[in-house]
């Protein structure tokens, strides 16, 4: 009938009978996709009902309490250290066609025969070619006339022998080269290291009269002896299976051996069976836990930082979500954010892409050999996989890929990055290098050498941040780490021009210290070696923007504000409305990130120099001066971040200085705001537990003090998360100007002579008021642009400086400064 952002009318005609009477009740059955909230029936006459509805996700009362499950993670059960998952899975129509009883299984062994040999009916997907794709190994499809078949792959131990899992040989032979090879145990009582068990007795025993309460499973305590042959095979000699006293009645306990009566030989078969699903259970949930992917537990005593949500809330039975980590209902995606941001579909196309990718290069290890190779990326492309989704993807993934339509196959070109664009080789130069410090993914990290009264040399100082894990990294195949330091001079013009930069090996494998100076030089070998020093320090000032500008900078700073003002403030206060947008979608944001980008073995640690110890690595350039427009003096004035920052934070300032004064005009007010109070006391006590006594910490009695505050939570959500995510892909898209991991030490780091001989063959390697100040903005970067004396924003082959920009066309242009990080 209607709809708005946030409400949608429905309206229906009913016949009702004279003899039905009065209308008691409306029954509502939901069956879109998204729960949603019914705000009203109106009944208009007898014969019309008029629905509101508020579209949500999820509803408290639709909580199965079947679902709920005891906190992993935490006191009672300390392992696994994560979030909780888990959602049940859906079942699929088709493949419960195939047996006579689902809660039975499958009746014959021909039913299962059948998977492979006759197959099931596929449902109407339409995308048959697609899912081919995604399950290549699993299902094999026919094109029919009528309709669509599915056929499960026949496994290969069924192929190889039909029934060789029948058989005790097997059934011994996968202990030691199945599936789980972990679990088989030598008895120590004995000497001649003949005897071996399985023992799942002491670890199922307690779970037995929990797991026979769910209909339709049961569940032994078991052991199983085997012994070894002189042909080095393993033999099964017995099995005991035991139930614990339960209900009433005794302990039961009973040992099964091979045998050659009838009954006794089905006995042992079934006997078997059950060891199996307890060895097969033994194996998905604890042996296919890789230790490789063991973190440290982060938000603690020992990693304090950064602060996590926490929660032991069990899942709704109907929640629908991108992320698996569990957000709370109010700070999820809404249904427009969630088909403009399908995580879940970027990551499953992009795994289809990877081997494509692949290649486009030689060696996944070494990387791209050529520089060639990685033009060839923008000039010439990939081959894409059938996806039969080039129009979807294209959509998905506007600024990154290019589409060519070919009449024999698809191609993806991605989009050539806005530096290269501008000048190929800007990024070899030492000018570029020094100015994006400044204007540049990174802005946070150049400091002033305080030492020197004329504040003329700057550091790019990863010395001490870095040497910790120096030796941790280098025992990572294929990545090695120093920490390093870079020094700068500030020219007459107002750019930086790099001086020096020193690499630093700790002591370690018997070695000394190694530590080398490198500067810029006009020999070949010598420049070379300034080169690779630079790709050094880029290595490790990407990982530190990554790592620590970009996710505890902002993502997390934000994360423990959000949580206090939820708890704390009530919706309808004003420093939970002004707050709000300024907050949207970053928890759901966070968790995506959280199960794909800085989870064990993700996308960070597989991309970035610390690798495994990323997450455990993230756990002043101005001077007060009164006379300055914004209340400091930058000591390099040509500061593009700094510039742009002040004049946005001002703009922030204004609009939360009259948004406060407006709801506070008097000292007082602040004192007597309870919600307030106890708002500013949980971020400071209980978020931030190990710093509560910190003399930094802001006091909040005076409007300026929550003015102060409010300012810089707004402008670590915008200004600060703008200028280091959104130009990633123009710095960071051609990875020879912001590399992210190393895998060669120095070459005159201890070189082997065939090293060293490699080296020098090839080197290579009031909100109007707000508003209108931001418009304001808008043209002060822009003149700031155009200014050909400001030579760190402007030049031949320079990107103009324009991430804190304060608006944006739609899509993803680089620039736009969003209330919250919600990207």
């Amino acid at each position: 009938m209607s709809q708005d952002e946030n409400e949608v009318k429905y309206k229906w005609n009913f016949e009702v009978a004279e003899e039905f009477g009065e209308i008691g009740a409306v029954l509502v059955e939901n069956e879109h996709h998204n729960e949603m909230y019914l705000k009203n029936i109106a009944l208009m006459g007898s014969l019309m009902v008029l629905f509101v509805l508020h579209a949500i996700h999820g509803l408290l009362q639709n909580s199965n309490l079947e679902l709920k499950r005891p906190v992993l993670g935490g006191k009672e059960h300390s392992y696994p250290r994560r979030y909780r998952t888990g959602r049940p899975q859906c079942k699929t129509a088709s493949l419960e066609t195939a047996i006579v009883d689902t809660n039975l299984g499958f009746p014959y062994f021909t039913t299962l025969d059948s998977l492979s040999n006759e197959g099931v009916n596929l449902p109407p997907l339409h995308k048959n070619g697609f899912l081919k794709d995604l399950l290549p190994r699993l299902v094999k499809f026919i094109s029919d006339s009528q309709e669509d078949i599915l056929r499960f792959e026949t496994p290969a131990l069924v192929e190889k022998d039909k029934f060789s899992w029948f058989r005790d040989e097997e059934f011994s032979r996968q202990t030691l080269a199945g599936l789980n090879p972990y679990s088989i145990q030598l008895v120590k009582a004995l000497q001649e290291k003949k005897l071996f068990m399985l023992d799942y007795h002491d670890l199922l025993l307690p779970y037995v009269k929990k797991v026979r309460k769910i209909e339709g499973t049961t569940l032994y305590g078991s052991r199983t002896l085997f012994f070894l042959t002189p042909n080095g095979t393993l033999r099964p000699l017995a099995i005991e299976l035991t139930r614990p006293p339960m209900d009433g009645k005794a302990e039961w306990k009973q040992v099964f051996t091979p045998t050659w009566d009838a009954t006794g030989c089905w006995l042992w078969r079934l006997a078997k069976t059950h060891v199996l699903v307890h060895d097969s259970g033994y194996h998905q949930l604890v042996s296919h836990c890789n230790l490789e992917l063991k973190r440290p537990v982060l938000g603690g005593k020992e990693h304090s930082h950064p602060r996590r949500y926490r929660t032991s809330r069990p899942q709704c039975k109907t929640v629908s979500r991108s992320s698996t980590v569990y957000v709370p209902r109010e700070e999820s995606f809404s249904e427009v954010k969630q088909l403009t941001f399908s995580a879940k579909t970027v990551y499953s196309v992009l795994h289809a892409l990877v081997p494509s990718l692949e290649t486009a290069i030689v060696d996944t290890n070494l990387g791209f050999p050529y520089f060639t190779t990685l033009d060839s990326l923008s000039n010439e492309g990939v081959n894409l996989p059938p996806l039969h989704k080039n129009g979807f993807l294209k959509d998905l993934l506007p600024r990154l890929v290019k589409f060519i339509n070919d009449s024999q196959e698809d191609i993806l070109r991605f989009e050539t990055p806005a530096l290269v664009e501008k000048d190929k080789f800007s990024w070899f130069r030492d000018e570029e290098f020094s100015r994006q410090t400044l204007a540049g993914l990174n802005p946070y990290s150049i400091q002033l050498v305080k030492a020197l009264q004329e504040k003329k040399l700057f550091m790019l100082d990863y010395h001490d941040l870095l040497l910790p894990y120096v030796k941790k990294v280098r025992k990572i195949e294929g990545t090695t780490l120093y920490g390093s330091r870079t020094l700068f001079f500030l020219t007459p013009n107002g750019t930086l021009r790099p001086l020096a930069i020193e690499l630093t090996q700790p002591p370690m494998d018997g070695k000394a210290e190694w530590k080398q100076v490198f500067t810029p030089t006009w020999d070949a070998t010598g420049c070379w070696l300034w080169r690779l020093a630079k790709t050094h320090v880029l290595v490790h000032d990407s990982g530190y923007h990554q790592l620590v500008s970009h996710w505890l900078g902002t993502n997390c700073a934000t994360e423990p504000y959000i949580i206090a003002s939820n708890r704390q403030l009530s919706a309808m206060h004003p420093i939970y409305r002004l707050l709000h947008p300024h907050f949207r979608y970053t928890m759901e944001i966070n968790a995506l990130a959280r199960e794909a980008l800085i989870n064990a073995n993700g996308i960070i640690e597989t991309s970035f120099s610390p690798a495994k110890y990323c997450m455990e690595l993230s756990s002043g350039m101005a001077v007060d001066d009164p006379t300055s427009p914004h209340g400091l003096k930058l000591t390099i004035e040509d500061y593009p971040f700094a510039n742009d920052g002040l004049v946005l934070w001002d703009a922030i300032k204004q609009w939360v200085t009259d948004y406060v004064k407006h709801y506070y005009p008097d000292p007082s007010f602040i004192n007597s705001d309870e919600e307030l109070q106890s708002w500013w006391t949980e971020i400071r006590i209980v978020s931030h537990q190990d710093k509560k006594d910190d003399p930094w910490w802001p006091a909040l009695k005076t409007p300026e003090d929550l003015i102060g505050i409010l300012t810089t939570m707004i402008w670590v959500a915008s200004g600060h998360h703008s200028a280091v995510n959104f130009g990633k892909y123009a710095f960071a898209g051609y990875c020879p100007n912001r590399p992210s991991i190393a895998t060669r030490k120095m070459p005159t780091e201890d070189p082997s002579e065939q090293e060293l001989k490699n080296f020098l063959n090839k080197p290579e390697a009031a909100f109007e008021r707000f508003n209108g100040k931001l418009k304001e903005l808008e043209g002060v970067i822009d003149d700031r642009n155009a200014n050909m004396s400001l030579k760190n924003r402007v030049g031949a082959g320079v990107v103009p400086y324009e991430l804190l920009k304060p608006f944006s066309e739609p899509g993803v242009t680089g620039k736009g400064v969003p209330n919250s990080i919600s990207i």
